[in-house]
């Protein structure tokens, strides 16, 4: 293994952005690029997306162009987990079986780990 850790920081939550020619950046490119920042806030808001950053309306016009509907599906397997890192920077789970997040434990004594 690499022996490099991210650790959750409330940056990661809006660090992904539409790149030019691929999927979200396809979505918006009728929309002025000075208008994209106002549209991509109004989809946060209207899809209530504020607590998963802005990586998540990326994550949501890179998903949703007509030629992916019903082609393309993700998979949960029986005894997966969900995580999810909100605004905040704290890392969720939603362990399986169950309807609620919770907060990931973080590890504080990581040893063997290279510039600890």
């Amino acid at each position: 293994m690499s022996g490099i850790i991210v650790r959750p920081h409330k940056d990661l939550c809006s660090l992904v952005y539409p790149v030019t020619g691929l999927g979200a950046a396809k979505q918006l490119k009728h929309i002025h690029k000075d208008e994209r920042p106002k549209v991509q806030l109004w989809i946060q808001q209207e899809n209530n997306l504020e607590d998963f950053g802005m990586s998540s309306v990326e994550c949501v016009l890179c998903e949703t162009p007509d030629w992916r509907i019903g082609k393309i599906f993700d998979y949960f397997i029986r005894g997966m987990s969900l995580f999810y890192l909100n605004k905040e920077g704290v890392s969720m789970v939603k362990t399986y079986g169950t309807y609620h997040w919770e907060k990931v434990p973080v590890v504080t004594d990581t040893p063997g780990i290279v510039g600890e």
